[in-house]
């Protein structure tokens, strides 16, 4: 009997809801004024919208003649692109055609700037996201990975993680255009802790997205084989020189591959780890020994 009063209620409690959401919009928009009413207040002042300034930038990007230019450019244009509608504007604008030239430019500082811009747009951004996949950008800098410089090859891997997390579309299509092989290869064959740290960051961040990914027939048909690649984590996490958060992003790896792995490659990280885990206990390294805790467990130690 009493179900009517309390919709009524409900209604009413909405409504009220409704009507202070308004009010604090509009007390909101009070606060600030609009283009029209600042270029008024302001006629000598020339105003630009962020559209706008991007539009500038591009046609100073096109204009450039030497590389130093080019940097700044690519710079400011990384600092308006990673809002939302800015990077959608380079996809609809056709901008980005325009940055993807400079993508087989000879100047590695020039490379990572466009790079940079490329990142910053499509981070959690799936209309750019997808654009660069159907107009070839991460085919391009997959291809260009296992030929280039470890320093080099850093950046490519943080801008085409920032094409496909969080993007099914993006995993689907780094997965045929066998993008873990790739990965998997670069990283067996790199001896320096950046790139490591950013190919193994990239890797935990697909196998918590990737259902794919965490089959057995998957990690096996990586290539090299898997037996390589369990070897690589198994090297880094034994080495006593590799930084804590290489170590880290390794473990973190190797919890989740470990099945795959040789019994004699398990053995030795099995006994690192133990070793490992004392020693960043001791140390209240609280983060670090959790994760270890982790792939102990999960191994069946």
């Amino acid at each position: 009997d009493n179900l009517p009063i309390v919709v009524e209620e409900m209604e009413e409690g909405l409504k009220r809801v409704a009507k202070s959401d308004n009010n604090a919009v509009n007390a909101t928009k009070k606060k600030f004024r609009s283009m029209e009413e600042l270029k008024k207040e302001m006629p000598n002042v020339e105003i630009k919208t962020e559209g706008q300034l991007m539009k500038d930038k591009m046609v100073l990007l096109n204009s450039a003649s030497v590389i130093p230019s080019l940097i700044i450019v690519l710079e400011e244009l990384e600092d308006l692109a990673h809002k939302y509608d800015n990077g959608g504007l380079l996809v609809s604008q056709g901008w980005i055609g325009e940055l993807g030239e400079l993508l087989s430019h000879s100047d590695e500082e020039v490379y990572r700037g466009v790079l940079r811009v490329f990142s910053s747009a499509a981070q959690s951004n799936p209309p750019v996201q997808k654009h660069c996949i159907q107009a070839g950008y991460l085919d391009a800098l997959i291809s260009k990975l296992l030929s280039q410089s470890e320093k080099l090859a850093k950046s490519t891997v943080f801008t085409i993680s920032s094409m496909v997390r969080n993007f099914p579309a993006g995993l689907d299509a780094f997965r045929s255009l066998h993008g873990y092989n790739t990965l998997s290869t670069k990283l067996t064959l790199s001896s320096q802790a950046p790139l490591q740290r950013a190919i193994l960051t990239f890797y935990n961040d697909l196998l918590d997205q990737d259902i794919q990914l965490k089959s057995d027939e998957v990690l096996k048909g990586l290539q090299p084989a898997g037996s390589m690649l369990c070897k690589k984590v198994s090297e880094i996490i034994s080495d006593s020189s590799s930084s804590v958060d290489v170590v880290q992003e390794a473990v973190q790896f190797y919890s989740h591959t470990h099945h795959i792995c040789s019994a004699d490659i398990n053995t030795a990280v099995t006994e690192r780890l133990k070793q490992l885990q004392v020693l960043f206990n001791s140390e209240g390294n609280e983060e670090v020994t959790s994760i270890i805790n982790l792939a102990l467990s999960a191994s069946g130690q």
